[in-house]
């Protein structure tokens, strides 16, 4: 249930700012918009059209609605600070290594850690989930998009 009324100063600053970074996001995607290819269906504005607009509607809702039930914020426990931790030192894993071992690769390694770390699956559906993740990843990117990754030392 949304409750129309006290909005809390916070979520009011959080939604002008939001609002100020959506319509930045809007006014540098209409200026990429010249530089689209003709007949392409996506270009460098895309994204930041799509952007824009959600953070330009997330702003106006954390403004005027109120969300019932606010919890107050709890420490995480021992145990979510390790997956944390291992969380970040995976993310920096993926930084480090993908102008070596390429995006096709450490993009494979990095999301299996994150299914096994994160979404406590097995080894073998964390494997299997992160090849397929991997596969629409580069479909998408490099091959509908023509987005250049790097190859790494395989070429791959």
């Amino acid at each position: 249930m949304v409750i129309l009324g006290k909005v809390q100063f916070i979520d009011r600053v959080a939604g002008v700012f939001a609002i100020v970074v959506g319509t930045i996001c809007l006014v540098e995607a209409r200026r990429l918009y010249q530089y689209r290819l003709p007949g392409v269906l996506l270009g460098d504005d895309t994204f930041l059209t799509f952007g824009g607009i959600w953070l330009l509607l997330a702003g106006l809702l954390m403004l005027f609605v109120s969300l019932p039930g606010m919890s107050p914020v709890v420490w995480p426990n021992r145990e979510k600070i390790l997956v944390i931790v291992k969380t970040s030192i995976v993310f920096l894993l993926f930084v480090f290594l993908i102008p070596y071992l390429g995006f096709a690769i450490t993009t494979f390694a990095v999301s299996t850690s994150f299914f096994f770390i994160i979404g406590r699956y097995s080894w073998y559906k964390s494997l299997a989930i992160a090849f397929l993740f991997t596969l629409c990843c580069y479909v998408i990117f490099t091959v509908w998009i023509y987005i250049p990754f790097p190859r790494g030392l395989f070429g791959i």
